[in-house]
């Protein structure tokens, strides 16, 4: 697509790649929006198809472009300012794979931490508080069981099941089903239920964010 032009970003220059006019398709998966404006106005040009898989999740994770048919990527406004937003639409946006993965610059941390913190501290409890209040009769210590009960089922583990007649166990195991995704379930029978296994879960989650995680060795 030619990217040796004075307006084609610095890491892209350099690098040309050329392509005659009504052949072939384009993927792309730029974790850069600069490159991916450069490349849509190459695919303009040369009336190339763009199949843009983009990194912004709900946010709008694929966009088809094709010449004459649909508006180009750069129809729209995507932001490119990193997380330090002024305010315009989609401002303060920064891409997930980014955050996960290769957080670079103070802010990536911060949103990085904010995000953990909103999930383990506000989404999953909401989550499973609305679930445990919605099935009283049962309580939280038998749901829990259940939960472990319903992921072993499917993966031939053997769980010390709550002591209950077959036909109770059968009847709440069918609730369950019906109230329980795979994810909550797997995250209501991983928690702890003593002061131990607090202290025990938090470590875990130590090692795995700071320890194992990070994708860099320290300097």
């Amino acid at each position: 697509l030619d990217a040796t032009g004075s307006d084609a970003p610095n890491h892209c220059r350099g690098l040309p790649v050329t392509a005659p006019r009504h052949t072939g398709i384009v993927l792309a998966a730029l974790d850069c929006i600069p490159s991916r404006r450069y490349l849509d106005q190459r695919c303009v040009s040369l009336h190339l198809p763009l199949f843009e898989s983009g990194t912004l999740g709900t946010k709008g994770h694929v966009q088809v472009v094709l010449p004459g048919w649909t508006e180009s990527y750069n129809s729209q406004f995507d932001d490119d300012s990193g997380g330090a937003g002024d305010g315009a639409p989609g401002a303060g946006s920064i891409p997930y794979c980014t955050l996960k993965s290769f957080p670079s610059l103070p802010v990536h941390c911060i949103e990085w931490a904010r995000e953990k913190f909103a999930s383990q501290f506000t989404l999953k409890p909401k989550i499973l508080s609305q679930l445990i209040a919605s099935s009283s009769a049962h309580g939280p210590d038998r749901l829990i069981q259940l939960a472990s009960d319903l992921l072993c089922s499917s993966t031939g583990s053997v769980t010390n099941a709550v002591q209950m007649n077959e036909s109770e166990k059968s009847a709440q195991t069918t609730w369950l089903r019906s109230q329980l995704t795979r994810s909550v379930a797997r995250f209501m029978a991983s928690r702890p239920t003593d002061w131990i296994g607090c202290v025990r879960l938090g470590r875990d989650k130590f090692e795995r964010y700071f320890n194992h995680k990070p994708t860099f060795e320290p300097i």
